[in-house]
């Protein structure tokens, strides 16, 4: 076995590239990446996950090699074979068009419909699920891939990441800290392990156990963006305490411990009922157009009746604006 992107020979029964942590199997993403961005990318899938898929958010582009695809498994719905070659191409389009994350469900779905035990279809449901924070979801796809390979460590470290998103963090950390135990250099394990000590308020350890973690990071990409993260838990503890004390405060406290905006912001004032944040090198206009809505839906789900209007500048450009 290969990986495409890095072209190296892997054992046979791999699931992800050592090298870049990408997806050997159901899905091309690596789930590291998804776990820090999952706050503020991605489409909302939650009540999608096992049903038909939403017409509004269909690709418009008509590939002819998929939609051969679709006809075959139509056509032929008990053949798990069709469903896989549905699965692996939707796979390889992703990347470009996201929308064909539809067509992925859909194969997996039909995947397990006749096999329920599929592994790689378990994996592939449970972290396109957690990528779309539908927590619940991963956890319970994590569970019976696990009951099928319960010596998976990295598909335990998966599932203890989805159980501290679903606030059971001392099971998580019970099962990261075995992991640990095993291997102190997985990189995956010791980053959940840290974030899930954040989430828990335990800012000092997530930080001690982060800077520890970051020496065995598989490349620049994952340095960076885990670095970004533990600079966010070193702005969260600079706050001052009044910070939160008002509604505006805990308003604030939710853009300054974000993983994606907390480290951009150099600065904030009010006006009125409006949030003007000063931000730096924040990736607002490049989102994809559903990244984007879903990370505006995030924040109107924080705003209430003293904050109305979120303004981001940069060097006095204005990025964008999120009100009601």
């Amino acid at each position: 076995m290969k990986c495409n992107k890095c072209n190296i020979d892997l054992p046979e029964d791999s699931i992800y590239c050592f090298k870049c942590g990408r997806s050997l199997k159901a899905i091309s993403k690596t789930h590291l990446l998804i776990l820090i961005l999952v706050l503020s990318l991605g489409f909302v899938l939650k009540d999608n996950l096992l049903g038909k898929k939403p017409v509004a958010l269909e690709t418009s582009n008509t590939d002819p090699k998929i939609e051969s695809l679709r006809e075959k498994t139509t056509k032929f719905p008990g053949d798990i074979n069709a469903w896989r070659e549905l699965a692996y191409a939707a796979q390889e389009k992703i990347d470009t068009d996201q929308a064909y994350v539809f067509d992925l469900l859909e194969a997996l779905r039909g995947i397990l419909n006749i096999n329920p035990n599929d592994k790689d279809a378990l994996l592939g449901m449970a972290e396109i699920s957690y990528s779309q924070q539908a927590f619940d979801k991963a956890a319970e796809f994590y569970r019976s891939y696990l009951e099928i390979d319960p010596n998976n460590e990295q598909v335990r470290a998966n599932y203890a990441s989805s159980l501290t998103f679903l606030n059971q963090i001392e099971e998580a950390k019970s099962i990261l800290n075995e992991i640990l135990k095993k291997d102190p250099s997985n990189f995956q394990a010791g980053a959940y392990l840290a974030i899930a000590y954040a989430r828990n308020g335990e800012i000092e350890e997530a930080k001690k156990i982060g800077s520890e973690t970051i020496k065995y990071a598989p490349d620049d990409e994952a340095i960076k963006r885990f670095g970004n993260f533990l600079s966010s838990l070193d702005r969260s503890e600079a706050k001052p305490a009044s910070v939160v004390e008002s509604p505006k405060g805990k308003f604030l406290q939710y853009f300054y411990e974000h993983p994606i905006v907390g480290p951009k912001i150099k600065s904030h004032s009010f006006k009125n009922n409006e949030l003007i944040l000063e931000v730096e090198n924040f990736p607002m206009s490049a989102m994809p157009q559903n990244a984007r809505e879903a990370f505006e839906k995030n924040i109107k789900a924080q705003m209430s009746p003293d904050v109305t209007k979120v303004v981001f500048l940069e060097n006095g450009t204005v990025l964008g604006e999120v009100s009601p």
